[in-house]
């Protein structure tokens, strides 16, 4: 197996340096080994939660709020990127992408349509009620996407 796209999944939490670490290491080795090759890629991804707005009534305040929201994941986004241009990435083997819907079908589609190899995504540790009344989006994604995914444990919430 040829990992040609990596998708990483991120929100912006302090979290997401652990992942960020191992999505480097992966993109370093693969340019490494695949430079000649393969015209490898990382996307950085980072979905608003659209449905969570569902039961809200549309109006002014909600329409700023969500695009403040926009700004605020461009900027996460475009730090990851940073970051991994830092490191030795090229930068044009990094994407980022902002996408709006339920974070793990919009993480599944972009996989799919941008034939990602791999999905890298972050999970904070829950347990008990946390993780019953929660859930996680990494768990989601784990249990329906038909890609391979590597999940990187963060601190315990």
């Amino acid at each position: 197996m040829d990992y040609k796209n990596i998708l990483i999944a991120t929100d912006g939490s302090k979290m997401m340096d652990e992942v960020y670490e191992h999505a480097i290491y992966l993109a370093k080795l693969l340019a490494k080994l695949l430079a000649k090759l393969l015209d490898a890629k990382t996307h950085i991804v980072n979905v608003i939660d659209v449905p969570s707005f569902a039961v809200v009534p549309i109006d002014r305040t909600l329409g700023r709020i969500f695009n403040i929201m926009l700004v605020e994941r461009d900027k996460i986004t475009q730090k990851a990127k940073r970051l991994f241009e830092t490191r030795g990435i090229d930068e044009s083997k990094v994407g980022v992408t902002v996408l709006q819907g339920h974070p793990s079908d919009e993480m599944n589609d972009y996989a799919d349509t941008h034939n990602v190899d791999l999905i890298i995504i972050g999970t904070p540790v829950r347990t008990g009620l946390d993780r019953l009344l929660i859930g996680s989006v990494a768990d989601k994604v784990i249990r329906t996407s038909k890609f391979p995914v590597l999940v990187v444990r963060g601190e315990k919430c």
